[in-house]
């Protein structure tokens, strides 16, 4: 296994982790100043595990074959971006 999918591996357990405290508190009716930041703090990582895949394909499937000229890095870092927001 590559550095990189072991790396999405783990944010993937972190990710499981995250979403089964969000279930525990729901389950037990804590209240929502408890739940909101849970959601929001799953939403933002899987948000992040998202980009991190998209990026590697996006970097393996159009750019492997090439050195990325100035004007390429900056409209592939303004797609990171979109991708990420």
């Amino acid at each position: 296994m590559t550095t990189d999918c072991r790396a999405a591996v783990n944010h993937i357990s972190r990710l499981q982790g995250q979403l089964e405290s969000l279930k525990r508190k729901i389950e037990s009716e804590s209240s929502c100043e408890e739940i909101v930041p849970l959601a929001l703090s799953a939403a933002k990582s899987f948000d992040g595990l998202r980009a991190k895949i998209v990026q590697g394909f996006v970097s393996e499937m159009c750019f492997s074959d090439k050195d990325m000229t100035a004007a390429e890095k900056a409209q592939f870092d303004q797609l990171l971006k979109l991708i990420k927001s």
